[in-house]
């Protein structure tokens, strides 16, 4: 999948969640977006010619686990700190939306011809589905469904306010 893609799911993953916890969604879209593309954090080893890209760590169960509890000690260091960047954000909530995000983006990477090793170290079997990662088609209906799962958060919140 494109990075656009992954971003505007975790994306949507924290607006909605957000919305629907009374958090403000657009800390948590933030945070989403980022975590949504984590995974692939990989990529820049395998630019350096050191690992390949979609390593069974980074795009599993196991990845989504680690980006998480990073997530967690990042958030519980910063939020020690003065001043708090995160006084707002939920904390709980937040590490809901990194693994989610995370997590959607490997089960998304596991719908293509590439696939990845999502249960691993469980399984160290590649899933792999029959779309392609650059299939236009593909990207641009995760993007819509992306954005309007996102709009859709945002004008429940902004109803909510009003």
């Amino acid at each position: 999948m494109r990075p656009s893609s992954h971003l505007l799911v975790g994306a949507a993953v924290g607006a909605l969640l957000g919305s629907a916890t009374g958090a403000n969604p657009l800390e948590l879209l933030i945070i989403g977006s980022i975590a949504g593309m984590m995974p692939d954090l990989d990529a820049f080893t395998s630019l350096l010619g050191r690992r390949p890209h979609r390593t069974p760590v980074m795009h599993s169960i196991l990845g989504s686990c680690v980006i998480t509890l990073s997530w967690a000690v990042l958030y519980s260091l910063v939020r020690l700190s003065e001043p708090n960047p995160f006084e707002t954000v939920p904390a709980l909530g937040s590490v809901f939306v990194v693994f989610l995000a995370s997590f959607l983006h490997s089960a998304l990477d596991a719908l293509t011809t590439e696939g990845c090793f999502l249960w691993y170290p469980l399984s160290s079997k590649s899933l792999k589905g029959h779309v392609e990662n650059s299939d236009a088609h593909y990207n641009l209906a995760v993007v819509l469904v992306s954005v309007c799962v996102t709009l859709f958060a945002l004008i429940v919140q902004i109803h909510e306010l009003l």
